[in-house]
């Protein structure tokens, strides 16, 4: 991939700004004027705070070298170079870091016109470095170029990072206090009113208490039944498979509410916002445009490098596109795999009758078998067969957003 790229780092602050304060304005007006304002303000901190990459380059390590024969084209000719055909060695540059992996895919507001490919895999990247017999100069060069690279885009980053972080609590406390004070306006000036006020009971007035939050959610593995003595895959649970499927749905109401978060943005930006989200969420690989089985996935969830969640994001086109991508998110789907999503975009205003057409229409698919669980008012997990397993199944849940230009 091409990192610091995709999103732009301040994009992502305003979006968590938004949510910070949506979620204050939904507490109940009691609550807020009764829970204590340390905890609260430590609970939305913890839940919303980010953590910047360090790479740790004093432990990086060069691996797989390899040589390759390269023939020069009138395309990859360089100047002033041979034009004659030439063994070249590729060798591999890893990096050990931690943090949070999707501000990979985020751009700080001070860029550079250079670009290089990265691969991420659990806490390390890597890179790869092509040089010519007798030219270890050149490699040493590169290799400092590129680390160059990686460090100006990393500590913009984090700076910007730690600018957010360190403001966070002082932003959680004005939106916190602003919405106290006018609770408290409304409320004086109801006490004044000419109207006697007749008041809902409370079933204490003692201050509310506020529970610390888990930043992620572990992931737990559990077993699947024995069938037959052989089936022993480890799967997540049920509960867990419900909250990766609510984070998205949470997150397509906010983008429903809120259209200029994706107003001009394509399916893949929409696609980096979701993983942003599940990374923020769950203690888990998260990854997109993965290769898995037969192609590249949209999103796909990897713990202990076992996949434990796939999906895909389409726009609504209808009923035959609809079954071409069941199907192309079947292909991607291993034997192994039982718990998938596919993400529809709907820009169709009236989204009642597409809903219809798609609980209508889903049922003639070649493998469906039943409607598992209904989530909500727009969106179902079914059960489906594998094409090539029809003993096999998995769930499919079809979540809806409402996209409308």
């Amino acid at each position: 991939m091409i990192p610091f790229k995709n999103i732009f780092l301040h994009d992502l602050f305003n979006n968590l700004y938004e949510n910070i304060r949506n979620e204050i304005n939904n507490y109940e007006d009691n609550y807020i004027l009764n829970v204590d304002e340390n905890n609260i303000t430590e609970y939305l901190f913890t839940k919303y705070e980010i953590e910047p990459i360090n790479l740790f380059f004093d432990n990086w390590f060069s691996q797989d070298y390899k040589e390759k024969k390269i023939i020069p084209t009138p395309f990859n000719v360089i100047s002033n170079s041979s034009t004659y055909e030439y063994i070249a060695t590729m060798v591999k540059i890893s990096i050990p870091y931690e943090g949070d992996s999707e501000l990979f895919k985020t751009y700080p507001s001070s860029q550079r016109s250079s670009k290089y490919e990265i691969q991420i895999s659990n806490n390390e990247i890597s890179f790869v470095v092509e040089w010519k017999e007798n030219s270890a100069n050149y490699l040493n060069d590169k290799i400092n170029e590129i680390k160059d690279y990686l460090k100006y885009y990393i500590d913009n980053i984090r700076n910007e990072v730690d600018s957010y972080n360190n403001n966070l609590k002082s932003y959680i406390k004005d939106i916190f206090n602003n919405k106290k004070e006018k609770i408290k306006t409304i409320t004086t000036s109801l006490k004044n009113l000419i109207v006697p006020l007749r008041r809902i009971e409370d079933k204490d007035n003692n201050t509310f208490s506020v529970s610390p939050i888990k930043k992620k959610e572990k992931i737990s593995i559990q077993l699947p039944e024995i069938k037959n003595d052989f089936n022993l895959d480890p799967v997540i649970s049920e509960d867990l498979y419900l909250q990766i499927l609510s984070v998205i749905y949470e997150f397509g109401k906010r983008m429903e509410e809120y259209p200029n978060i994706y107003r001009n943005k394509n399916e893949e930006t929409i696609r980096d916002y979701i993983l942003l989200i599940l990374s923020l969420n769950f203690k888990v690989s998260v990854m997109g445009e993965a290769f898995n089985r037969n192609g590249k996935t949209d999103i796909l969830l990897k713990y202990n490098n076992e996949n434990i969640f796939i999906a895909e994001c389409k726009i609504w086109h209808g009923k035959k596109q609809l079954f071409s991508a069941i199907n192309q998110l079947q292909s991607y789907l291993t034997w192994r795999d039982t718990k998938s999503a596919l993400i529809i975009f709907v820009k169709d205003k009236n989204i009642s009758s597409i809903i219809e057409k798609i609980n209508y229409s889903i049922t003639e698919h070649p493998q469906f078998i039943k409607k598992y669980k209904l989530l909500n008012d727009y969106d179902t997990i079914y059960e489906f067969s594998f094409e090539q397993d029809n003993q096999k199944n998995f769930q499919l849940a079809i979540l809806l957003y409402h996209l409308v230009d």
